[in-house]
């Protein structure tokens, strides 16, 4: 999720001077909700996001270890997409034996709206 992490940078420099980089992980990124997977939210809703790894604000850089503990993301959920196809093609030499199949993986697109240090 790196160009995620880039979105979600230029989407907070948008709005503030602050940049945060959440952990890339679909279950490390709610404080609250389901315990894994991706973020279950409608369309519109809010999303509080915890584990921060590093945060830039005011010309300082902070690096958590691992994480920043006194700061939170919050974000609106905007859409939920499919990425593009991936093929999947099974095949066995001089067999006769080809599967083919494709996989989407659902995606949450969210904007960035607040960054807080507690």
């Amino acid at each position: 999720m790196g160009s995620c992490a880039l979105a979600l940078e230029q989407a907070a420099a948008a709005r503030t001077d602050a940049r945060a980089l959440p952990s890339p992980g679909p279950a490390a990124l709610l404080t609250r909700g389901p315990p894994r997977g991706r973020p279950q939210a409608e369309v519109g809703s809010k999303l509080q996001l915890g584990r921060v790894l590093a945060l830039k604000e005011a010309g300082e850089f902070h690096v958590g270890r691992p994480y920043l503990e006194d700061v939170r993301i919050e974000a609106d959920v905007i859409d939920e997409v499919k990425a593009p196809k991936v093929i999947i093609f099974k095949m066995r030499a001089k067999k006769h034996y080809r599967r083919k199949t494709g996989h989407r993986q659902p995606l949450t697109k969210f904007l960035i709206t607040k960054i807080e240090r507690a």
